[in-house]
């Protein structure tokens, strides 16, 4: 009993590390894909924040229409 669980053991352990080795480039592919997603989540942020605080600055009527810029076009 104990060889057969020994041999299940093995042959789990080579299918995890043939599964590992094969899929590393998948994952780089992912991870470089997810990279640049954040990128540009933060620079439409950045962006977003600017913007704001240009409107709260100039205040008044130009603000309202900053924000509303924003609001419908930036981040729908």
């Amino acid at each position: 009993m104990k060889e057969k669980f020994k041999k299940i053991k093995e042959s789990l352990s080579s299918f995890k590390a043939a599964f590992i080795k094969k899929m590393q480039k998948p994952v780089k592919v992912l991870k470089i894909i997810f990279g640049y997603g954040i990128m540009v989540s933060f620079f439409i942020g950045g962006l977003t924040l600017l913007g704001y605080i240009a409107a709260f600055i100039i205040g008044g009527d130009g603000a309202a229409i900053i924000c509303d810029v924003i609001k419908k076009y930036v981040i729908p």
